[in-house]
């Protein structure tokens, strides 16, 4: 255990320290930040308000910059009508009378505030109208009573879509900083040399600096203390890994697999030949499962390279050898093609395959539910539903999670705590450099698909202006002639016969294209109904639907093999690796197949690059190289869409130059563990709380 003075309050352990009136607001940190005190300190500000306190006489120079002033209020006056404002007379040092103006309050409230003959510092814009200088609605009040609580520099912290009152957010962090202060930190764990190297302050003096800075920040010195944190939280998960290595009973398994007649008899009677990548990861599972440990094995393979049929052909050997199967995917489509995929390979093998998902009736779930559990069911494919608790399986050996980045750490653990020693198989689209996957998913081991079956056409990636969509219209109409599909994608929704801007959206672009394909086109986006979704999909891959207009909600696994164009509009409006993998909607079949990105004469240097990167190459493993050099530059576009987990500092386009050093000094610490024991107690405490230290590195 980390170890603190008797008169220290533990920051790793103890509860956030709270107003009683503010419980309702605790409540609500609690549940977005956790409940520790450290927790609170670890969201990191993303800017500084600076004030500049004002103590001379207002003059011309003053107008329209902001100043901190102290002022005495003199009289209220109260709004003649809804529309005019209430004003708030102060008086300065100097005996100069400034207008507080307010709209849309209430007069009570305000008097609450303000109370007359009392003195503030009043923080605002300084204007001038009608004679006299004015702020209007302050940006900051502080009693001059409490003068201690008036910073001059204020940090700002983003809340996303949480709505968090930001002032008592930041009296909740200056109630608490003093614990942090008080806390004795370990002795310094990073490697002086690394400290020098990167001019990093002590993790104590970067949280505290962050939170509580004396002087200016500049946005170098904040990036600065963030690697400084995001190397900790990285330091913090190596050791933590180290600890599940240690651990080899984890790694056990009963499950083992050494039956393949089905196998073998479903690989003699394909259709195509397998590639000798995918032969090769076929054995290295097979190889996992007849060993005495549970397996846990990433499969990292491009768009179109045959990861499906290796999952497919995992599960018949662990159905072969007595156990149940499953495979989680992220969308209804997704689930249904797999089903209708994976029943038509195993009806000659009595193997019953079923499905499982949100529309799902509730009469055929509970069957479902019952028949798993009395081993009915061999093969489960299903959505989210898999996590419903009545789910239970009666001898569950292989879980395979596809397109991984699609599910939450704790939501892959709900299902992987079906049956706690099966093997586990996670097939990725979006390929991560391989330093990064230790980081990311600890010991987990590794089977790289860069081979495409045989057959596969290359797709021809064009880069095209708008101001070309009349010639777009007729290569439409010439694939249409030939019975071939199109997708259209954007990536707004919009409104109808509206674009904003110049920028067009789903329902503009189907209107506009409307008046030419009439009867022949559809749209779909991320806020229809399921139903309505899968509906359309349905009638675009089997009947007269020739367009499809959408958002990125076609971005996995859709397989429509008669699919030959994809135009991508708004192209430098999406990262490198989602125009992969939107790309791969298309070419499944035999057909040769086009992918246009379209611009609208707007691309920035690093977007005119990110695009002639996808026109000359089609592997996914150099994309996913360049897209790393490209945000590395210094253009982050967020790590949603690349499937890396969400870190609180850490940021794999920024932090790759690190990795190693991080490495070395896990290892230096771990060399001495009974010396560093406090350090270690520490760092693999301070980002996780205790229940999530095991079930972090699930996939």
């Amino acid at each position: 255990m980390v170890k603190n003075n008797n008169n220290e309050i533990n920051i790793l352990s103890e509860h956030i320290k709270v107003n009683y009136k503010n419980r309702g607001f605790y409540e609500k940190v609690k549940n977005i930040f956790g409940k520790r005190i450290v927790d609170l300190f670890l969201h990191m500000p993303t800017e500084y308000i600076h004030r500049i306190n004002l103590n001379e006489k207002l003059n011309n120079s003053h107008i329209n910059k902001n100043f901190a002033i102290d002022l005495k209020i003199i009289k209220h006056e109260k709004s003649f009508h809804k529309k005019s404002p209430y004003t708030i007379f102060c008086k300065n040092n100097f005996e100069q009378i400034i207008k507080l103006i307010f709209f849309n309050v209430s007069p009570s409230y305000m008097k609450s505030i303000f109370e007359i003959e009392k003195k503030y510092k009043i923080t605002g814009t300084i204007d001038y109208f009608s004679n006299f200088y004015q702020i209007i609605h302050p940006e900051n009040v502080v009693e001059y009573e409490k003068i201690d609580n008036f910073e001059t520099i204020e940090p700002v912290y983003n809340f996303n879509r949480n709505k968090l009152n930001r002032r008592i957010f930041r009296s909740l962090i200056l109630k608490n900083l003093k614990h942090m202060v008080n806390f004795t930190f370990p002795e310094e764990w990073i490697d002086q040399k690394v400290l020098k190297k990167f001019k990093w302050f002590s993790l104590k003096e970067s949280i505290i600096k962050i939170h509580r800075p004396k002087k200016t920040i500049t946005k170098s010195e904040l990036e600065k203390i963030r690697r400084r944190l995001a190397y900790d939280e990285i330091l913090s998960n190596f050791l933590i890994i180290y600890h599940l290595k240690k651990d080899q009973k984890n790694n056990l398994s009963n499950i083992y697999c050494g039956k393949e007649d089905i196998s073998n008899e479903i690989k003699k009677n394909l259709p195509f030949k397998l590639t000798n990548d995918q032969k090769k990861v076929i054995n290295e599972i097979k190889c996992d499962i007849r060993s005495s440990n549970k397996m846990f094995r990433l499969i990292q393979g491009d768009v179109g390279s045959g990861k499906t049929i290796i999952s497919l052909i995992s599960m018949a050997d662990i159905v072969n050898s007595g156990f149940q199967a499953t495979i989680m995917v992220p969308t209804e489509i997704l689930a249904r093609q797999h089903h209708k995929y994976f029943s038509e390979i195993f009806k000659n093998f009595n193997v019953n395959v079923s499905l499982l998902t949100g529309k799902t009736l509730l009469k055929e779930k509970n069957k479902i539910y019952d028949d798993l559990i009395k081993n009915r069911i061999n093969i489960l494919i299903g959505t989210h539903s898999l996590f419903n608790k009545k789910l239970k399986f009666y001898k569950l050996g292989l879980i395979v999670i596809d397109e991984q980045h699609k599910f939450g750490v704790n939501q892959r653990l709900n299902l992987q705590n079906k049956s706690s020693n099966c093997h586990i198989l996670v097939m990725s689209a979006t390929p991560i450099p391989r330093s990064l996957t230790f980081a990311i998913y600890g010991e987990i081991q590794l089977s790289i698909l860069k081979e495409k079956p045989k057959g596969r056409k290359e797709i021809n990636t064009y880069i095209i202006s708008n101001k070309k969509i009349k010639d777009l219209i007729e290569g439409i109409k010439r694939k249409i002639k030939k019975n071939e599909k199109v997708f259209w994608v954007l990536p707004k929704i919009g409104k109808e016969n509206e674009s904003l801007d110049g920028k067009e959206s789903i329902l503009s672009r189907y209107s506009y294209l409307n008046k030419y394909f009439s009867g022949k086109i559809a749209f779909i986006h991320g806020k229809m109904k399921k139903k309505e979704v899968n509906e359309i999909m349905e009638k675009f891959k089997n009947e007269d639907i020739m367009i499809l207009v959408s958002t990125t909600v076609i971005e996995v696994g859709v397989d429509i093999p008669n699919a030959s164009l994809i135009i991508i509009e708004h192209a430098n409006r999406f990262g490198l690796a989602q125009l992969h993998q939107l790309r791969g909607r298309i070419g499944r079949g035999k057909l040769n197949s086009d992918c246009i990105l379209l611009h609208h004469n707007d691309l920035s240097p690093i977007g005119k690059e990110r695009l002639l990167t996808m026109k000359n190459s089609n592997d996914g493993f150099f994309i996913a190289e360049q897209d790393l050099k490209l945000r590395g530059g210094g253009q982050i576009f967020g790590t949603k869409q690349t499937g890396l987990p969400k870190w609180r500092f850490f940021n794999p386009y920024l932090d790759i130059d690190f990795i190693d050093d991080v490495r070395k000094n896990c290892d230096n610490i771990i060399k001495s563990y009974e010396l560093n024991e406090e350090k270690i107690d520490f760092l693999t405490n301070i980002f996780f709380r205790e229940k999530e230290i095991d079930i972090y590195f699930t996939g």
